[in-house]
């Protein structure tokens, strides 16, 4: 807390004083607009025959006074940055209008129009409203106490008595009386509006400290929300890896099943063709066909294996291997040939790193792995494309959470696309699915 002589020599901040600048502003706005209403009045008591021409002029130029003054004091008060400069500076603007309007007061009949004294009472208003709660009572007293000089003055004569009633003045005991009252009603003015604005503070004040408690009320709230909201989606995502943990658990035992029975009545499809074969010549026209049922029955046997590495149950040879091997063996066999026959409007393009990694895996899975894909982005260019075969190295310097989670350390990226129609939504979402096929 900084007591009351630190705040008033204390810069004020930028915010600040933007925020009294504007206030400042709509002020001068609001005075030059009620200039401009008691110049139309004067004009029409000038033309009613209420005003003689030196009423009319005097209030005129006192208007212009306040309209020109308000303006000054803006560019003034834009350049103050200390809080007891602005508030002197604003005490003595407050002066200069009082002055402005005492002399509208005077050149308008001076005591015989009193009541235009409610000018002092709308800026005592605006100021208890506008400054500190002590500003009211002084400028109550800095307008009573300019009233007085200029009723003093009058009487004394320094400056003539401008009346408009005909009538001989108002003695001095009528005069004082006059002035008595407006002494009181200026303070009661002032003491109504130091007395509002400090419950409008109070209320501000208050209105403030709950709205920030309903902010960080909303932050909590938002947070609870968030966190609950990111704990639905973990379990959400932790249910759909059960699910899937146990539908592949289901798939690969019935698989696994599966395979063993085939395995069995393969033995013989797959053993008894080689023994064939020797009892029969070279030139025998039953070699052909023998040779045919033993490829067909490896071709089984190696679907087999595969059923049993999705079982988990199948016998996996990790070896070293070199993907840019695979590719270009691949690229350069028999079923790429096949696959260009059909896909004739399809082309490849590939950029294999020459410094590719060694990697540990099975030579047979990775290569129909790379068939596959290959296949796949043909299949999805009907009216012809690219497919790009990128290889490269990739260093991860923190764990991935993917499909799989994958540690930090050296990796080989293979990369296949093409320009075809892409993969819809729904089945992105089951291409990790065995036996999951959209061909018919």
């Amino acid at each position: 807390m900084h007591s009351g002589s630190e705040q008033l020599a204390e810069t004020m901040a930028p915010e600040k004083r933007t925020r009294l600048h504007k206030r400042h502003v709509r002020g001068a706005l609001v005075r030059s607009i009620a200039s401009v209403c008691l110049w139309t009045f004067a004009l029409a008591a000038y033309w009613m025959d209420f005003f003689q021409s030196y009423h009319f002029i005097g209030v005129s130029y006192s208007i212009l006074y306040l309209v020109v003054i308000s303006h000054l004091a803006l560019v003034v008060l834009k350049n103050l940055t200390k809080q007891l400069q602005y508030e002197i500076f604003s005490l003595l603007i407050n002066q200069l209008e009082i002055i402005g309007y005492t002399a509208i007061i005077y050149f308008s009949g001076g005591i015989d129009v009193a009541f235009l004294t409610l000018l002092y009472a709308a800026l005592i208003t605006y100021v208890g409203v506008a400054a500190p709660p002590r500003h009211s009572f002084i400028v109550a007293s800095l307008c009573i106490s300019t009233f007085s000089v200029m009723l003093a003055l009058v009487y004394f004569g320094f400056i003539p008595d401008i009346t408009v009633i005909p009538d001989p003045s108002p003695g001095l005991a009528y005069q004082l009386l006059i002035l008595a009252i407006i002494i009181a009603l200026l303070f009661v003015v002032a003491f109504i509006s130091a007395t509002t604005a400090n419950l409008l503070r109070q209320n501000r004040n208050e209105l403030y400290q709950q709205n920030l408690a309903m902010d960080q009320a909303n932050k909590k709230l938002k947070q609870e929300i968030e966190e609950r909201m990111r704990s639905e989606l973990e379990r959400s995502k932790l249910q759909a890896q059960l699910q899937q943990a146990q539908k592949m658990e289901a798939v690969g035992t019935l698989a696994g099943g599966v395979a063993h029975d085939i395995n069995n009545i393969l033995s013989g499809i797959v053993s008894y063709p080689d023994l064939l074969l020797m009892q029969i010549p070279e030139d025998s026209e039953l070699r052909e066909p023998i040779l045919t049922i033993k490829k067909s029955g490896e071709k089984v046997a190696a679907i087999v294996q595969d059923l049993l590495t999705l079982a988990r149950r199948g016998v996996t040879i990790a070896e070293v291997v070199n993907l840019n091997d695979l590719i270009t063996e691949y690229l350069t066999s028999p079923e790429f040939d096949k696959l260009q026959l059909y896909h004739s409007h399809v082309r490849v393009e590939t950029q294999l790193n020459k410094d590719l990694l060694n990697i540990s895996g099975s030579p047979v899975h990775l290569s129909k792995t790379v068939m596959n894909l290959i296949s796949n982005a043909a299949e999805a260019m009907p009216y012809g494309g690219t497919i790009g075969i990128r290889t490269d190295n990739r260093y991860i310097d923190q764990p991935l959470k993917s499909f799989e989670p994958a540690a930090e350390g050296d990796y080989v990226i293979l990369a296949i696309s093409d320009t075809g129609v892409g993969i819809s939504t729904h089945d992105v979402e089951k291409i990790f699915e065995p036996f999951y096929t959209k061909k018919s």
